[in-house]
């Protein structure tokens, strides 16, 4: 079902919009020469336009379950508590003291919920790391030592790191 309103609306887009479409072939204005008309024409031969309003009539149009209109993915993310996730506001939040100053954009969530989402359960938003504040930052955001061992660009283990050997000062102990 999906597929199919996404396939039907890039054929109508480009069969009625685009580079040879049927709006592009024709000498003089469908529409008529009204203001009007001149605006209908620029409205629908603009691709992108036709693209969503077919797959918008198609999709409020063709019956279809919840499973099959991706639904049940959308009720987890709504239900979700993403603010009390260390992982999503590692990733995802603000950095630096933006987190706190626009409470990691918590109100952009509103018009997809209808309701404001939780706060932290500590009420303090963290700053984010995500790869991009990484990338612009290396100085204020060090990289953190997590992995284990070193990989290549191709992925394969390159070194060992060198474990912390406790057990050095027991030796030296026991041989006295």
């Amino acid at each position: 079902r999906n597929l199919f309103i996404i396939g039907f609306a890039l054929y109508n887009s480009l069969s009625i919009a685009g580079p040879s479409g049927y709006f592009a072939s024709q000498p003089s204005n469908p529409f008529g020469t009204t203001t009007a008309a001149e605006i209908a024409l620029a409205f629908f031969s603009s691709p992108i336009i036709i693209a969503m309003l077919s797959s918008f009539i198609l999709d409020n149009t063709i019956p279809g379950t919840r499973e099959e209109r991706g639904m049940q993915i959308w009720d987890k993310i709504v239900d979700a508590d993403i603010h009390n996730d260390p992982e999503y506001a590692k990733v995802y939040g603000l950095p630096l003291f933006f987190a706190k100053l626009f409470g990691n954009c918590g109100y952009l969530e509103y018009p997809s919920r209808w309701r404001m989402p939780d706060p932290p359960k500590d009420g303090v938003y963290t700053s984010g790391r995500g790869d991009l504040g990484d990338l612009c930052c290396p100085c204020i955001f060090p990289k953190e030592e997590e992995d284990d061992y070193i990989q290549s660009e191709t992925g394969i283990v390159v070194e060992e790191k060198a474990a912390p050997n406790r057990d050095i000062d027991n030796d030296s102990d026991a041989s006295a």
